[in-house]
């Protein structure tokens, strides 16, 4: 069961400050080349290991995540270009690459089990290519995304590759020639929902590819990115890159084709950390009854699909550390379909993060601090208002003190009132607490009281930062001292808030 404690009051503290996660905590992270960016991220699973295949402008990686807090990487490829877009699939013991703003065309790797081996180059289909999916069922490789000046003759054609013979050498079923560019495509039994950018969304069916027939269209006016289906075909999801701030667009398919062929959107959704804020959305995923949706600066998002058509935000993790929007930075992909629940997501700066979702016991202590800061970059001497949330969430009373710690620093001033009672629309609940400065090391507040069961106790902050004729970061560690008669995990009651500065 899925346990959410004053949702509506979370919701009001994230749209005025914002945080870091949300369920969500990271469980490990793969940066092996901080100076580069990373692009897409695909994953795979053979003879019960998990791997993941992450793209960079140098080079391709392949991580062995078996232990989701302990990845290996296992290989690494130098496709020869500098390419912003790497984009991979894996279909029956290969994984397949392409890239866009390159010349590299199709890599084939072979892989078993942590042995991976490059098995073929090849520009024989095209030179470039922005997206590729698979439609294992029916064993074909879609390309899409050429642009001008690629391999094939327009950017409105679709290659189609066989991969049933010898998935280490396909061969060219058909070039589709589909009238508009073509950005991306998510393929099921021969449909192929294509994102066809400025031209919205169309639906094909090219069970015969010589002969392909439109079932359908929809265009809500941005640029239509990509897809994902729902397992029972009945809604689409899609999202729109730009302008940013666009929100997603929920499809409803019941009229799919002859006679009618008049799919429409039933919702769309969007909700920024950032009150007001302009995020653009990158790229969904079903995987059952939930939607995962990885939204640049937002970071990897996760909802609740059991009402298809109206989405609840449920989980989140924020990988980009700002205060503002503007540009694309941020998680670029995910891949959530691997057995174990570790789930992948590439950051455009920061590399491969590995993610855990998990409302219960095993995964997330009963109390948890959740931490809201407005402004965390600085530049000069300046002014942030914190909040410190102690969430009690596994439905226990607290049955000790509870006590939060930070580390002190000279770096950080701030005046505690004890009478206070709001901050910025937001009620804190100060005077429940004792602030006790005389430890030379740590500020120390305690409630001395109960923390009821699915309940909330906070405290706010007004802190002042003096850079000091210095740059860099100061990590703010709140840390959780106490007990709940339901307390299973005490090692993780902490969050971690990071100062940026410069003088």
């Amino acid at each position: 069961m899925r346990v959410f404690l004053s949702f509506s009051a979370l919701i009001l503290s994230i749209s005025l400050f914002g945080q870091d996660s949300l369920f969500m905590k990271k469980a490990s992270q793969y940066n092996p080349v901080p100076s580069s960016e990373y692009s897409d991220v695909w994953g795979y699973t053979q003879d019960g290991g998990e791997y993941a295949v992450l793209g960079s402008r140098a080079k391709i990686f392949f991580v062995d995540v078996t232990d989701c807090y302990d990845p290996e990487p296992i290989f690494e490829f130098d496709g020869g270009g500098n390419p912003v877009w790497r984009d991979f699939k894996y279909y029956n013991g290969h994984i397949y690459a392409v890239c866009d703003g390159c010349s590299e065309g199709l890599h084939i790797f072979s892989a078993a089990g942590s042995s991976v081996t490059h098995e073929l180059t090849t520009t024989e289909f095209f030179t470039k290519a922005h997206n590729i999916y698979i439609d294992e069922a029916n064993d074909r490789l879609y390309a899409v995304g050429f642009g001008s000046g690629a391999g094939v003759s327009s950017g409105t054609r679709m290659v189609i590759l066989d991969l049933s013979v010898d998935p280490a050498n396909p061969t060219l079923i058909e070039e589709v020639n589909l009238g508009a560019y073509i950005h991306d495509v998510f393929v099921r039994d021969n449909i192929a929902y294509c994102s066809h950018g400025y031209s919205g969304l169309i639906v094909w069916d090219l069970t015969d590819p010589t002969d392909p027939i439109e079932l359908g269209a929809q265009d809500a006016g941005g640029y239509n990115h990509s897809s994902w289906l729902t397992d029972d075909d009945a809604y689409l999801y899609y999202a729109e890159e730009v302008g940013p701030g666009r929100p997603i667009q929920v499809i409803d398919l019941e009229n799919l084709g002859d006679p009618n062929n008049d799919i429409e959107a039933v919702n769309d959704f969007y909700d920024p950390l950032i009150a007001g804020g302009l995020v653009p959305p990158h790229n969904p995923f079903v995987k059952e009854d939930t939607l995962f949706i990885s939204y640049y600066h937002d970071g990897l998002k996760v909802y609740d699909i059991a009402d298809p058509v109206n989405p609840e935000l449920i989980a989140y993790y924020d990988t980009y550390d700002n205060s503002s929007y503007g540009g694309y930075e941020g998680n670029w992909g995910t891949y959530p379909f691997l057995p174990s629940g570790c789930i992948l997501a590439s950051d455009i700066s920061t590399g491969l993060y590995m993610l855990k979702v998990d409302f219960t016991l095993a995964e997330f202590p009963d109390l948890a601090p959740n931490i809201l800061m407005q402004l965390t970059e600085f530049n000069g001497n300046a002014q942030s208002s914190i909040i410190v949330n102690v969430d009690e969430i596994n439905g226990y009373d607290t049955t000790t003190p509870i006590t939060v710690t930070l580390a002190k620093d000279p770096k950080l001033e701030f005046s505690y009132d004890p009478t206070l009672t709001n901050i910025i629309a937001i009620p804190v609940n100060n005077p429940q607490w004792t602030y006790d400065a005389t430890n030379p090391d740590y500020h120390i507040w305690t409630h001395s009281g109960i923390i009821t069961a699915n309940s909330t106790l906070n405290f706010g902050i007004v802190a002042q930062f003096f850079p000091n004729q210095q740059d860099g970061t100061l990590p703010l560690v709140f840390n959780i001292v106490g007990e709940s008669g339901g307390e299973q995990n005490t090692e993780n009651n902490a969050q971690t808030k990071k100062i940026n500065f410069s003088h």
